[in-house]
């Protein structure tokens, strides 16, 4: 295979991996830089080197990953090498110590096994890898590839735990489609009986303070109402939410006293929109993601820690991020409780605030409330959907 650089001449392609060696570099970190093979990388180190030094490039990278914790196998994957050649250069540069090495090696991989549970304890609480490396005296790769393998396990769990519910609304749609064929097939086949006349079912219309009771719970429990419908299985009530919240939207859009007039609640209607979207039906994916993406990192908003999970997931929307969190179960990382209860009261207050302002319009001027939805609708510009 050939090498392939940034037009610099053989001759400094060769110095520049030399000192990359030199520096530290194994011969398995250089090769992908210059698109070649481990085996071309020793090639080039020999050629470059002094003829009067006799340099085993080779010894020395498999030292340097056995030193750093690396073992046999892994060194002879790495180098594209037999696992013997890897124990014999050990061997060969270790002498007698070798074996004591190797125990003190075997003998941490253990610890560091029966350490799993405890890190992932530590983590949980807000611990970083670097922490935790100085409280238990391991390694720090160790840590970090236990806490990506716990990451991935709770992402997977999560993943399942979502497949189970849709698997579970699907057999119910298709259990009540089949019934309804067995009932359809079952008219047909029966012959016609007379029968007096059953009387009509009376059709409870919910009042305005009926709906609003809804509105408000779907509001602070982070549910949308295409979820509240699924649940319920009530798609006439689930239009007349959705009519209702448009009057809520109106009351949104001049919550805002500006010295001239009013403006719009721009984060309480970012909301709005989530929760009248019939496209949504159960989670939000989006958030999720950026979430545990967020959190993975050491993210978290626990007390005494900066909090940027408002900046980077919710663009400072603390409205949003209250309503979010409400209908998520945070099992991935920890969070400061006293700052989402004074969030989440205050978001309260919000709500609240807007429904009484909606029901003073409706009950001084009723026609108010259609007048300002068309202003507002000629001004307004379409909304993206989330």
């Amino acid at each position: 295979m050939g090498i392939r650089g940034e037009n610099a001449s053989q001759e400094e392609l060769i110095k520049n991996i030399l000192t990359l060696h030199q520096n530290g570099k194994c011969a398995d970190e250089i090769a992908p830089l210059y698109n070649t093979t481990v085996s071309t990388i020793y090639r080039i180190l020999k050629k470059g080197s002094n003829e009067d030094e006799e340099i085993d490039f080779l010894e020395e990278d498999v030292v340097r990953l056995y030193n750093k914790g690396v073992d046999e196998t892994e060194i002879a994957k790495r180098l594209n090498i037999p696992v013997t050649t890897a124990t014999n250069k050990l061997k060969a540069h270790f002498n007698e110590s070798y074996k004591n090495r190797r125990r003190i090696l075997e003998e941490e991989k253990r610890k560091e096994e029966r350490s799993k549970g405890i890190i992932i304890d530590l983590y949980k609480k807000g611990k970083s890898a670097e922490e935790i490396q100085r409280q238990l005296e391991i390694s720090e790769s160790f840590i970090s590839k236990t806490i990506i393998n716990y990451i991935k396990k709770e992402e997977e769990i999560a993943k399942r735990e979502a497949r189970k519910r849709e698997e579970q609304l699907r057999k119910e749609a298709r259990k009540e489609r089949e019934e309804k064929k067995s009932e359809q097939i079952k008219e047909i086949e029966e012959p016609i009986i007379k029968e007096p006349p059953k009387p009509k079912k009376t059709i409870k219309i919910m009042t305005k303070e009926e709906l609003d009771t809804i509105l408000t719970q779907i509001l602070s429990n982070g549910i949308t109402i295409k979820g509240w419908e699924l649940h319920k299985k009530d798609s006439k009530t689930a239009e007349k939410l959705r009519e209702r919240l448009e009057d809520l939207r109106v009351i949104a859009n001049i919550s805002k006293r500006t010295v001239n007039g009013f403006s719009p609640d721009t984060e309480f209607i970012e909301i709005l929109d989530i929760v009248s979207n019939p496209r949504i039906i159960s989670g939000y994916e989006k958030y999720q993601h950026y979430l545990k993406n967020y959190l993975k990192l050491g993210g978290f908003c626990d007390q005494g820690k900066t909090d940027l999970l408002s900046v980077k997931v919710f663009n400072g929307n603390t409205d949003l991020e209250a309503y979010i969190l409400s209908g998520m179960n945070l099992s991935f990382g920890e969070y400061d409780s006293k700052k989402f209860s004074n969030m989440k009261e205050k978001y309260g207050e919000k709500i609240e605030n807007h429904f009484k302002l909606l029901h003073v319009l409706e009950s001084d001027n009723p026609e108010l409330i259609n007048k300002l939805r068309e202003k507002i609708n000629k001004t307004t510009p379409t909304v993206p959907e989330f």
